[in-house]
């Protein structure tokens, strides 16, 4: 009943670590691939409803990076037009 043993080495302790990532582009995959199975009634997705998935995602993606870019614009020029409008103000002032 030593508490010390110079002979026998312990196990290093295991631990399961399992990262947690999230990707939305697979779980939209997904949801998008049962749905067509589905409404297709079948069980495993066949060639053309994974290619109808991936084509339906990637129009998706495409209409979200348009619309990300249409807002930045739209900013911008809002803020271009305040400015020269504030410059207006100032000039209008001294005068």
């Amino acid at each position: 009943m030593a508490l010390f043993s110079f002979t026998v080495t312990r196990k290093p302790r295991q631990f399961h670590y399992q990262p947690r990532y999230y990707d939305p582009r697979k779980e939209q995959l997904q949801a998008i691939i049962s749905r067509a199975e589905q409404d297709a009634g079948t069980t495993s997705p066949t060639d053309n409803q994974l290619a109808a998935a991936r084509i339906e995602l990637a129009f998706r993606e495409a209409r979200a990076r348009r619309k990300g870019r249409t807002a930045q614009k739209q900013m911008r020029r809002t803020l271009l037009i305040f400015g020269v409008l504030v410059l207006l103000l100032l000039l209008y002032a001294r005068l």
